[in-house]
């Protein structure tokens, strides 16, 4: 399974470097790493993705999760959210009532970051 990580917090030993993709070693799968900062979506259509786990901790960051998705087909995405206080609101922005190929997952912190994602990666399969 191909997964895409979107965030700007470091993940597996590896650093998000914007616009840039990097590939991070879970204890079960390789992850692409990357925090897009763009409307040039060209580089990510070249990968088949099978699914999204995504990092948002500001409303910025769920405008970015949308513009990544319509650009990769729509594929299954989890959405981490932390530091945003306004639950119902995080749910309609990402359109999450509608669109059954999103699931989000609220933190408290961001300390668990990488255990949730593992979490995340052992529903998929």
């Amino acid at each position: 399974m191909r997964y895409f990580y979107f965030g700007t917090l470091p993940i597996f030993n590896v650093s998000v470097h914007e616009n840039r993709v990097d590939v991070a070693d879970s204890p079960g799968e390789m992850v692409y790493v990357t925090h897009i900062n763009t409307d040039n979506m060209f580089l990510l259509k070249s990968y088949n993705f099978c699914s999204m786990i995504c990092h948002a901790s500001s409303a910025k960051h769920l405008e970015n999760i949308k513009k990544i998705r319509r650009a990769n087909g729509m594929v299954n995405t989890h959405i981490i959210v932390t530091h945003m206080e306004d639950r119902a609101g995080v749910l309609f922005n990402v359109e999450a009532d509608t669109d059954l190929g999103i699931t989000v997952h609220f933190m408290d912190d961001d300390r668990n970051l990488e255990a949730v994602i593992n979490g995340v990666m052992s529903l998929e399969e």
